[in-house]
């Protein structure tokens, strides 16, 4: 990497850290006691996935795919597996994919055009789920379809930071407050988290009196 495209980087990585901050926060959920709370998270969930992955639906071919001009694909030279993962991950989650850039993008055009009309959540348990009205369609998401899709991303920029890592030790800047910062912590940890039984409690723990 260069220092161009990890400043780039630098971008993607605070925004995949707050969707899991958010995400976690959100397993949490009780819809009753959080009634008034919950929903500003999950619209930061929700606009932050189109951000980082770049996917754009083709209106001919009636299909999704992965856009190689857009976002930190401008650096696929230097991060050669990115185009791969990003269609690895666009494959394995194409139906939540989907049913994300819909109500993204009537948030995007009119804020009004995506009306989140039911809630639910489990005592005691890390699940929840969200229909949300796009016109006359009712469109489902169900938190294993966050937690499987942040996963997945995780464990790619978690690689991605391997490459900012090889990059700092190469130019003997490990040691700089910069470098230090982002990689402070690896993505693939929040996965530990998302797997631990105490899930649950570490969510509800962030939702604010």
């Amino acid at each position: 990497m260069t220092p161009k495209s990890i400043n780039a980087s630098s971008g993607y990585f605070e925004t995949l850290y707050n969707l899991n901050r958010d995400l976690i926060t959100l397993c949490g959920l009780d819809v009753i006691d959080n009634s008034g709370q919950y929903e500003v998270y999950i619209k930061n969930v929700l606009q932050a996935v189109p951000r980082l992955i770049p996917y754009v639906y083709d209106k001919g071919n009636e299909k999704y795919f992965i856009d190689s001009r857009d976002g930190l694909l401008e650096f696929s030279d230097q991060l050669p597996f990115l185009k791969d993962r990003y269609e690895t991950i666009l494959r394995d989650h194409l139906s939540f994919l989907a049913k994300v850039k819909k109500i993204r993008n009537k948030y995007e055009h009119k804020m009004h055009g995506a009306r989140l009309v039911a809630g639910g959540s489990m005592s005691g348990r890390a699940a929840f789920d969200m229909t949300y009205e796009v016109g006359d369609q009712k469109i489902d998401l169900t938190a294993n379809e966050f937690i499987r899709f942040t996963k997945d991303i995780n464990s790619l920029f978690s690689d991605i930071q391997k490459e900012v890592d090889h990059f700092a030790f190469e130019v003997d800047e490990s040691n700089h407050p910069y470098y230090r910062r982002l990689l402070r912590y690896d993505f693939r940890d929040f996965n530990k988290l998302y797997e631990n039984p105490m899930l649950h409690l570490f969510g509800k723990a962030l939702f604010p009196f």
